[in-house]
């Protein structure tokens, strides 16, 4: 009998231990499988995670896109609206002045004192291109009304030119920039051009047919090569006033960096960004006599003669820092030494029937922006002793004077206003803030150097004394929590 009942013992014993063992294997595998269904789903919050990240970037992506689409068009518009007032403000200005001349010739000579006095002059001003008398008697009669005005102050230099300017305009700051001179003569006058290198975004040259100037106070460029060369542009406002008043606005300037073809010339200058600079120079293919022996020479343009766009204009700034010593004589054309090769200038003879076409471009950038700004603002302006203050201002000032310290380091420090009447508007703030910081987390958690940067920029935020930590009961009556986004 104690021998069945020690063995129904050892039995129960055996089972129990057994039981329990199976009951372990079971915890292990259900603690197993909660681990793996936990990892299932924390890969799975991750990767929804990363998809809405790169959905969000790919919408701010589209957002900048349609922002610079934007951009751009308001830019071609505002471009389109400036040549078009410039059109039409050249030709209003050019009628007006046209009709000013032929009041003053009518008022102040005769027929008579018109012909002796202006007949062999008038005369190179007119092309002859009419069959019928009365039709040339017509253009030869305005021709002498033009002439007067313009022999009146002819000839002037460059240098005179724009101390004409300045008298006239001594309340602006003017920089003037003769081009060239224009009339309809026997002969070519040449400008000196030469082939620069500007330096490009990427760091290439490239090659571009510059206009050297010493009459211009200011560097120009295109904005054509601006693109080519993808440098970076700012915004500015200037205005720039050529002959007959014509206005153009200038919105951009740059830096560029020019060299010759050796590389043994490199200077970095400031440029106006311009649409265009000036028409085709030369007008027309000249025939320049013992062309090889010139080029032979070494010139700045090999191909000056011929016609061809200007992308760059050089000003007084460097003019003579790119000249030479040496210089040669050939007849009417003047050969000067550069850093760039031998520019050409002087003047080509023309066949007489030929009809040239040369032109005339000062350029003035005036500064009217601070004296409009100035008038605006005594029209605009009311006298702050008459002003009725409104409750909000009274609010604020009897806070500040009722709050405000000095630090020892004379800093002013106030208390921020609070509406009473708005703190019900505030609502409940509190959840939106956990959950960002919740997400702030995750994400540090995947990238631990913007959790290091964050963290840095936290304790050094505290070290300035920009924020404390205040307990939630400090203000349990109402707060407001700022959700904080953290990037780098």
């Amino acid at each position: 009998m104690k021998a069945s009942q020690e063995s129904v013992k050892e039995e129960m014993k055996a089972g129990q231990e057994s039981v329990k063992e199976e009951m372990k294997a079971v915890q292990a595998s259900v603690k197993d499988e909660m681990k793996a269904v936990k990892e299932e789903i924390a890969c799975i919050l991750e990767n929804k995670f990363k998809a809405m990240e790169g959905r969000m970037d790919a919408v701010e992506n589209k957002v900048e896109n349609i922002e610079k689409k934007v951009s751009s068009v308001k830019e071609q518009i505002e471009e389109s609206v400036d040549s078009v007032k410039e059109q039409i403000e050249g030709k209003v200005s050019a009628v007006e002045q046209r009709i000013e001349g032929r009041v003053s010739a009518v008022q102040h000579q005769s027929l008579g004192q018109l012909a002796v006095n202006f007949l062999a002059p008038c005369m190179a001003h007119m092309v002859i291109n009419y069959s019928n008398p009365v039709t040339l008697a017509l253009n030869f009669f305005f021709a002498v009304i033009v002439c007067l005005n313009a022999h009146t102050f002819t000839p002037l230099t460059s240098s005179q030119v724009v101390r004409s300017a300045s008298e006239t305009n001594q309340a602006n700051s003017i920089n003037s920039t003769v081009l060239n001179i224009s009339s309809s003569f026997n002969k070519q006058v040449l400008l000196s051009t030469g082939i620069i290198y500007v330096k490009g975004a990427d760091g290439t040259f490239i090659s571009l047919r510059a206009l050297l100037d010493s009459g211009s106070q200011n560097n120009f460029i295109t904005k054509e090569c601006m693109e080519l060369l993808n440098l970076k542009r700012k915004k500015i406002s200037a205005s720039i006033s050529g002959i007959n008043g014509a206005v153009m606005s200038i919105k951009e300037n740059a830096i560029a960096t020019i060299a010759n073809s050796t590389r043994d010339f490199i200077r970095t200058l400031h440029f106006f960004v311009v649409r265009k600079m000036t028409r085709i120079t030369p007008a027309r293919h000249l025939h320049i006599p013992d062309l090889k022996q010139l080029q032979s020479i070494g010139l700045a343009n090999p191909e000056f003669y011929k016609p061809g766009p200007i992308h760059v204009l050089l000003s007084n700034e460097v003019f003579f820092d790119l000249l030479g010593t040496n210089r040669i004589n050939k007849q009417d054309l003047i050969l000067q030494q550069s850093v760039f090769g031998y520019i050409v200038s002087g003047s080509v003879r023309m066949p007489q029937q030929d009809n040239i076409d040369n032109y005339c471009g000062v350029v003035e950038t005036m500064d009217h922006l601070s004296d409009n700004l100035r008038r605006f603002w005594e029209i605009e302006g009311v006298n702050d002793s008459k002003k009725v203050k409104s409750q909000e201002e009274e609010f604020c000032e009897k806070h500040f004077l009722r709050t405000h310290c000095r630090q020892d380091d004379g800093r002013y420090v106030v208390e921020m206003p609070i509406k009473e009447e708005g703190l019900s508007l505030l609502g409940d703030s509190r959840e939106n803030a956990s959950k960002r910081m919740n997400y702030l987390l995750k994400r540090f958690a995947r990238n631990p150097a913007m959790k290091h940067l964050y963290e840095d920029f936290i304790e050094e935020y505290n070290k300035l004394g920009h924020s404390e930590e205040i307990a939630e009961e400090d203000n349990a009556n109402f707060s407001y929590y700022l959700p904080h986004h953290g990037g780098f």
